[in-house]
C-alpha cells in the first residue's frame, strides 16, 4: 500500500509542475488551482507514508498551517478568498517539497525544471533575440519580474538539491543565470543572481573565487565606460534603487492601527495599494494582510531555520535562504505561491535537516524494500 501511495505522490507531484507551468504561462487561475489541488493530494499521502510525522518542528508546522487558516478567515471577504486560497497554496508547496526531499526526488522536481527553464531562456534570448519587452509579455497577466523569480527560485532549488545530494554546483550555470538576468531589466533579479553567483564561485573554490573576482576588477576598470553604458541601457538600474514600494510600505503602515495588526490589514482601505493594482509590492506585507499576527509565528519557524543553518555550518543554503527572503521584501511572487516548495527546505530547514543525510553526521535509517524511503535521524 505504501509503495503505491508513494507511486501516486510522484504522479501528483509531476502534475503539479506541468500545471503551475501552465498557469505562469497562460495566466489562468484553472490551472493555478488545479495544481495547489494535486500539491494538496501530495501532502495528504505524505501525512500517511512520511516517517517525519513527530517531533517538534514538525507540531510547528502542523501549528502554522491552523495559525494561518484561522486567521485567514478574517480576511476572506475583503480578499475575495485570496487568504484561504493563499493556505493551500503553502499546504501544496510544502507537500511537494516534502515528498521531493525525503523520497530523494530533487533532481526529477528541482534540478530538472531548472535545467529545462535555464535552455529556453538562452533560446529566446539568442534565436529569438528575446530583450525586457518581449519577456514583459512571455507569461500571461504576468511581467519580466515574475518571469525572473522563477528563474531564481529554480536556481535556488538547484543548489539546494546539489548539496542535498552532495554533488558539486556548476559555475557555468550561474555565470549564464547572471546574464540572462541582465535582458530581464530586474534590480533586484541582478542583485540575487550577481550575489549567488559569487557564492558558487566561493563554495567551488575560495582560490577561484579569489582569481575571478581580481579578474572581474581588472575588466571593471578597463572598460567601464562600456559596462556603464551597458548597465544603463539593458537594465532597470538607471532608474535608482528607490522605487514605488517604499511609499506603498509607508502608507500600509500609516492605515495599522491595533485591530489591523492582529487581525490584517485591509488591503482596499491602502490608497496607496489600491494605486497599484491592489499589489502591495512585498509578500511580507501581502501576508500580514492575509493572516495578521498569526504571521510572526511564521517568521518565527524561518528564524529558527536560519540559526539551524549557521549552526549546521550550512553558509551557502543560508546566503540563498537570505536573498530568497531579500526577493520577498520586494514582491509577493514568494510567499506563498506555486514556486516555493523549491525553497521551504530552506525555510522550513528546522524541520527538513531531519532527512538531509549529507548535512548531518548522525546515523541515517535507510528503508528495507517495501517500505517508505526516508532517511530520517533523530528528530528535531
Amino acid at each position: 500500500m505504501a509503495a503505491v501511495l508513494r507511486g501516486s505522490a510522484f504522479f501528483y507531484a509531476c502534475i503539479y509542475i506541468v500545471l503551475s507551468a501552465l498557469a505562469f504561462y497562460y495566466g489562468e487561475i484553472s490551472y493555478r488551482t488545479g495544481a495547489v489541488a494535486v500539491g494538496v493530494v501530495v501532502f495528504a499521502v505524505m501525512l500517511s507514508v512520511s516517517r517525519g510525522r513527530s517531533g517538534l518542528s514538525f507540531f510547528g508546522l502542523v501549528l502554522l498551517f491552523f495559525c494561518l487558516f484561522i486567521f485567514s478567515l478574517f480576511n476572506y471577504d475583503w480578499s475575495e478568498y485570496r487568504s484561504v486560497f493563499t493556505v493551500f497554496v503553502f499546504v501544496s508547496g510544502l507537500g511537494i517539497a516534502w515528498y521531493a526531499v525525503e523520497f530523494r526526488k530533487t533532481w526529477v522536481f528541482f534540478e530538472l525544471p531548472f535545467f529545462m527553464f535555464l535552455t529556453v531562456t538562452i533560446w529566446l534570448i539568442l534565436v529569438k533575440g528575446y530583450g525586457a519587452a518581449e519577456f514583459n509579455k512571455v507569461l500571461v497577466g504576468s511581467s519580466r519580474n515574475v518571469y525572473s523569480g522563477i528563474l531564481l527560485a529554480l536556481a535556488s532549488g538547484y543548489i539546494f538539491s546539489r548539496e542535498y545530494a552532495g554533488k558539486s554546483i556548476s559555475v557555468i550555470l550561474f555565470v549564464l543565470v547572471f546574464l540572462i538576468s541582465i535582458p530581464l531589466y530586474s534590480r533586484n533579479g541582478v542583485f540575487v543572481s550577481f550575489v549567488l553567483l559569487l557564492c558558487v564561485l566561493w563554495r567551488k573554490s575560495i582560490l577561484a573565487f579569489s582569481v575571478m573576482a581580481v579578474m572581474g576588477f581588472v575588466v571593471l576598470v578597463v572598460g567601464w565606460e562600456y559596462f556603464y553604458d551597458l548597465v544603463q541601457s539593458r537594465t532597470n538600474l538607471a532608474a535608482g534603487l528607490e522605487s514605488d514600494r517604499y511609499y506603498i510600505a509607508q502608507d500600509y503602515f500609516a492605515h495599522l492601527d491595533l485591530v489591523g495588526f492582529f487581525a490584517g490589514v485591509n488591503l482596499t482601505s491602502v490608497p496607496m495599494v489600491e494605486a497599484f493594482g491592489g499589489n502591495p509590492h512585498s509578500a511580507f506585507l501581502r501576508l500580514h494582510s492575509f493572516f495578521g499576527v498569526s504571521i510572526f509565528f511564521f517568521l518565527f519557524i524561518v528564524g529558527a531555520s536560519f540559526v539551524r543553518l549557521i549552526l549546521d555550518k550550512q553558509y551557502l543554503l543560508m546566503v540563498v535562504l537570505f536573498l530568497y527572503l531579500f526577493r520577498a521584501a520586494f514582491d509577493i511572487f514568494y510567499l506563498f505561491n506555486l514556486m516555493d516548495f523549491l525553497v521551504f527546505p530552506l525555510v522550513f530547514y528546522w524541520y527538513f535537516r531531519r532527512f538531509t543525510p549529507n548535512f548531518r553526521r548522525e546515523v541515517i535509517l535507510l528503508p528495507s524494500h517495501g517500505e517508505a524511503d526516508s532517511s530520517v535521524v533523530a528528530r528535531t
